[in-house]
């Protein structure tokens, strides 16, 4: 006996819900977003420049692996973004901007300060002041590179007419200005405890300098006879050190046989120091004070 066949059965499907007001604005600023990266990755040159910057810079940090030169473009962070940007990247835009700028910036500034104060800066593992013609051609050219990139990236901005002040710059802008000012109180607070160090062993460094005048950075049996009875002298000098290069430290002089009572405070001394030779160092000085200063 046949059975009977089943009738097929409708399925409906389900009506689409409409988007809101809000939902189709955002979908258009994306559709927006995607044509204007698109056109800007084809016919904005201010924008392929920059990518390009940025690549470049890649390559010379890399190149820079193989000499003396130890600048720090971003590493991959440039390359990745770079890339990005040539794509016509908006957020790609926007992120690199708000790196380069502080870079131009604070290297712009330590240049000046140092030229005002005449006082070296760390270029290549070295201290080089302005006389150096390594402070100007790897000190200052990165610096410059770094202001070229942001001039591009404004001209990229205002061809293209996108606004860099977004809702998410904004919050990295509160994140890292907050993480600035704290390291600006902790930097604030190191420098007037060293003024204060400064001021209270006045006679001490004067005499470290006298030493490192006369005697430089030399290791002869003089030096070790001048600087034993120069800072065994002063009973609240523990060691003495000079260091030729930020990261190479030679001790010059250490107390015996220290009489640390507990209310002693242990304090850190550093200055800068030129040598006759024209060689800038550091005098590092481990003394103690009854009082914190």
């Amino acid at each position: 006996m046949d059975q009977p066949v089943p009738s097929p059965v409708e399925v409906r499907r389900p009506e689409p819900v409409p988007l809101s007001e809000e939902q189709r604005q955002n979908y258009q600023k994306d559709i927006d977003r995607f044509e204007e990266e698109k056109f800007a990755s084809r016919n904005s040159f201010p924008t392929k420049l920059l990518g390009w910057m940025l690549i470049a810079s890649f390559l010379l940090q890399i190149a820079g692996g193989f000499t003396k030169s130890r600048h720090d473009f971003g590493g991959l962070l440039v390359l990745f973004a770079g890339i990005s940007v040539l794509k016509g990247s908006q957020s790609a835009l926007r992120f690199i901007t708000f790196l380069i700028v502080p870079a131009a910036v604070v290297g712009l500034l330590s240049i000046i300060w140092s030229v005002i104060i005449h006082e070296p800066l760390e270029i290549d593992g070295n201290w080089k002041d302005y006389t150096d013609l390594e402070f100007w051609s790897l000190g200052l050219s990165p610096c410059m590179y770094f202001v070229a990139e942001v001039i591009v990236a404004a001209c990229a901005f205002r061809l293209r007419k996108i606004s860099f002040w977004t809702k998410t710059v904004r919050v990295w802008a509160v994140v890292f200005g907050i993480i600035f000012l704290a390291q600006l109180a902790f930097f604030a607070r190191d420098s007037l405890r060293q003024r204060e160090v400064h001021s209270a062993m006045s006679k001490e460094l004067a005499a470290a300098k006298s030493h490192f005048l006369a005697y430089g950075k030399g290791f002869s049996s003089a030096s070790i006879t001048a600087s034993e009875r120069t800072f065994s002298a002063f009973s609240n000098v523990l060691e003495v050190d000079w260091k030729t290069e930020p990261h190479s430290t030679m001790e010059i002089y250490r107390k015996k046989s220290p009489d640390i009572h507990p209310s002693d405070r242990l304090h850190d001394l550093k200055e800068m120091l030129k040598l006759p030779s024209g060689e800038w160092g550091m005098i590092e000085m481990e003394v103690i004070l009854t009082e914190n200063p």
